[in-house]
């Protein structure tokens, strides 16, 4: 889709540079001032006291939110900045563009340097760059689906109230530890920092970092860690990062590593391109003797209550997909076998893009194939959030030879449908050519469970017959109103309840 029509583009505006404070407003970047006084590469971004908005009458649209992306050039270099303040005063002048977006899927595609490019690429194809020509400019074409989802957050289960039950179970303790026994815990990977999901560790530049310890060394406050303990087993203590991640990176690096010198400093300059062992003790002990909070979820909390955290909690610029988080609060056997399963080269003929890989969509498409071939679809309760986050945790409790088994008859059904509908078997690009359309969970959901009970004998039959076979499947699916396609009837009871009903009706027509 065009990018004007996922968000807001709004070119920055002149004004008079008295009204401006000088204040470095966008930490992260290699800039260390800005101001509007001058058309310099380090006039950005201002804050603008309230007494002098009133004066400018600037509608509130004009402020920077947080989350914005700022789009300007320097040089002959386009360069993205998000913006991370929540001032709620700041302006921007007329050499940048504002991006403002609602919409998780215009944060995910700037998170991504390849899509950063490419976005630079195509405004270099423009003679003239404007909100209008900034707009025009496509991006991700195949994912229209993800705006089609009008109640997600009800979809996610972040609404639902608490159940009794799970109220009484949660299991949280508060504990104020130093720095230098996190480090500690670090070191003997009671911490675990490189889960396998695409949040990753050291994705703040040295700027914010040497900042982060800036504030430490002052003895500012910092927020609250978050972690995870919910998966200890016997005298295991190991801790997941749910939120803190990038700052535990930081001082790692600072302490531990001495990767960086300190830079971009705004109170202690004289500190300036000083790694740890150069200061002074005093300064050194001020670091490990820091005391931070940290929250545990501790064993026997609900893997639901894990789920709303690290959806709620989260405050990375690129946003957690439901799957990487299952894949983190579950991880041993039942995050292997589905990443195992997802990444094998017959289940990549699903036709699951690279995207799609790298936020583990593959693999939560095995997952709900596993969540109703072993949950009857008539026991189903909405929400499919926890739907699916029990069927990953009860992967834990099935036997690896079972286990097996299933990986066997997923890929036989899946090689056997794309040998009757082709290369879009599981996407509605099957039946509807004119439209880019990305792999969807229905269909799969649907195809997977009902051919999942042929025998060896009607598989042939449908084999030596798949042209009659895929004429009537594809008939089925392009029949269907536009309710059957949206996610907030599609995953109520009766949704599915019908949809699956519906499908071992069309099985039995199929097979007699």
């Amino acid at each position: 889709m065009k990018l004007k029509e996922l968000a807001t583009i709004k070119r920055g505006i002149k004004l008079d540079a008295k009204y401006l404070q000088k204040t470095p407003m966008l930490a992260g970047t290699h800039v260390s001032y800005y101001t509007l006084e001058s058309l310099l590469l380090n006039n950005i971004a201002s804050n603008v006291a309230t007494k002098d908005l009133r004066k400018l009458e600037i509608s509130k649209d004009r402020l920077l939110s947080y989350g914005d992306y700022l789009l300007f050039k320097t040089g002959e270099k386009w360069t993205f900045h998000r913006y991370d303040s929540i001032s709620g005063q700041t302006l921007v002048n007329e050499d940048f563009f504002v991006i403002r977006s609602d919409f998780g899927i215009v944060n995910d595609f700037f998170s991504y340097s390849n899509n950063r490019e490419y976005f630079y690429n195509q405004l270099n194809n423009h003679t003239e760059i404007t909100e209008l020509s900034i707009g025009e400019i496509s991006i991700f074409t195949d994912d229209i689906e993800e705006l089609q989802r009008p109640n997600e957050s009800e979809i996610l289960g972040l609404r639902n109230p608490l159940q009794e039950d799970e109220v009484s179970r949660i299991r949280m303790t508060q504990k104020v530890i130093t720095l230098d026994k996190l480090l500690k815990r670090v070191k003997y990977k009671e911490i675990i920092l490189d889960a396998d999901f695409q949040r990753r560790p050291g994705l703040w530049d040295y700027g914010r970092k040497s900042r982060l310890i800036e504030s430490i060394i002052l003895g500012l406050s910092i927020p609250a860690f978050y972690f995870d303990a919910t998966n200890n087993e016997g005298n295991k203590d190991d801790w997941q990062v749910i939120d803190g991640l990038q700052r535990i990176s930081a001082v790692k690096e600072f302490i531990v590593e001495e990767k960086f010198t300190l830079t971009e400093l705004d109170y202690l300059p004289h500190l300036e391109g000083t790694k740890f062992s150069d200061l002074e003790r005093i300064h050194q002990r001020k670091i490990e003797e820091f005391e931070i909070i940290a929250y545990i979820l501790d064993r026997g909390t609900p893997k639901s209550i894990v789920y709303k955290m690290f959806k709620s909690i989260n405050t990375s610029a690129l946003r957690l997909e439901s799957q990487e988080i299952r894949h983190a609060i579950n991880p041993g056997k039942p995050a292997e076998w589905l990443k195992k399963v997802g990444d094998s080269e017959w289940f990549k003929k699903v036709g699951h893009s690279p995207r799609q890989h790298e936020r583990m969509e593959n693999r939560e498409a095995v997952l709900r194939f596993m969540a109703f071939r072993q949950r009857k679809y008539q026991a189903y309760t909405p929400d499919m959030q926890n739907f699916l986050d029990k069927a990953m945790t009860d992967i834990y409790r099935i036997p690896q030879q079972d286990l097996d088994l299933y990986e066997q008859e997923l890929k036989i059904v899946v090689e056997l449908l794309i040998t009757i509908l082709g290369e879009f078997a599981f996407s509605r690009k099957m039946f509807d050519t004119n439209r880019a359309f990305r792999v969807n969970n229905i269909i799969f959901e649907l195809l997977t469970f009902g051919f999942s009970g042929l025998t060896k004998e009607k598989a042939n039959q449908f084999k030596n017959k798949k042209n009659n076979i895929s004429e009537r499947i594809k008939s089925y699916f392009k029949g269907k109103p536009a309710s059957f396609w949206e996610s907030d009837y599609a995953y109520s009871k009766s949704g599915i309840s019908e949809r699956f009903a519906d499908m071992e009706q069309l099985m039995k027509n199929l097979t007699t």
